[in-house]
């Protein structure tokens, strides 16, 4: 057996060998016009006279092999005049592996597609049934509000009914922003004005019974209102109620210090009584703040 050297890495070879044991070149191919096996640093074939240029230096497959020749399996180290050859019909399934890598399969299954179309449907479809809820909660919480009753709605019903001495309607928006809220202060104060104005028009009308009752209403809803108690005092005066008269003044002087009228009319009840000197005083009293 002759030895030899790689045309690729001159390597030591056998002169027979298919491939490098070094450099795993190929050394034997096959002639693309006769077929024949040759040295792949052949630049001319020896059988045909074809040029051979930038052949494959990969081992020989048996798909590279002429079909006339049928499988031929062989030694790297026995010489190729003296290896077996194998005919057969169907080719070596060891060599048919080489031929045909294995190809790589899909990892994502068939269905990978429709399976995430379908589950961006599903959550574009929760995120479109929590947008109509909280929609509707909103609603719900408007309509829920809006039904709140409200004491400024009523009181400012109530404060444009007063303005147009329309004192009796006046007078259920006052009451009506009360029962929502007890502590609405301006109702208070314009529901006592609405009583004191009623009974001022029973007062002209003289029905004196029907105005103590209104003033007395006023007095009830807002103890600091000094007219209230004056206007009471006034219509006790007319009944010539002298001393009760002056108690009502009392207190509206106690209110206000600088009510003049009260001080004017307490004056004219103690000089009813007799108490001129009293009189006196108060008459001079109310002249004086009125002088201011």
């Amino acid at each position: 057996m002759h030895t030899s050297f790689c045309p690729y890495c001159n390597a030591t070879i056998d002169e027979y060998s298919i491939r490098c044991p070094k450099c795993n070149s190929k050394l034997k191919t096959i002639c693309k016009k006769c077929q024949k096996i040759i040295n792949t640093n052949e630049g001319v074939c020896p059988y045909c006279g074809r040029e051979n240029y930038n052949e494959s230096i990969t081992p020989v497959y048996y798909e590279d092999l002429p079909r006339e020749n049928k499988t031929q399996i062989y030694s790297d180290t026995i010489p190729i005049e003296t290896k077996t050859q194998i005919y057969s019909d169907s080719p070596p399934i060891i060599n048919k592996k080489m031929a045909k890598p294995k190809r790589k399969t899909n990892n994502y299954p068939q269905n990978s597609y429709y399976t995430h179309n379908k589950k961006s449907s599903s959550n574009k479809l929760i995120v479109s049934l929590f947008g109509i809820l909280f929609l509707l909660l909103g609603t719900l919480i408007i309509l829920a509000f809006s039904m709140i009753p409200n004491p400024e709605k009523y009181y400012d019903e109530g404060v444009r009914l007063y303005d147009q001495e329309n004192y009796d309607e006046a007078i259920a928006s006052f009451e009506k922003a009360l029962e929502i809220n007890p502590n609405h202060n301006k109702s208070k104060e314009y529901l006592a004005y609405a009583w004191v104005k009623k009974g001022l028009k029973s007062y002209t009308q003289k029905n004196y019974a029907e105005a103590i009752t209104y003033y007395d209403k006023a007095i009830d809803i807002n103890p600091n209102y000094a007219d209230a108690w004056y206007n009471k005092g006034v219509v006790l005066q007319n009944l010539k109620e002298y001393t009760e008269a002056i108690t009502y003044y009392d207190k509206a002087i106690d209110i206000n210090p600088n009510y003049a009228d009260a001080w004017y009319n307490k004056g004219v009840s103690l000089g009813r009584l007799g108490r001129h000197e009293e009189a006196h005083v108060c008459i001079e009293k109310a002249l004086t703040i009125r002088d201011k």
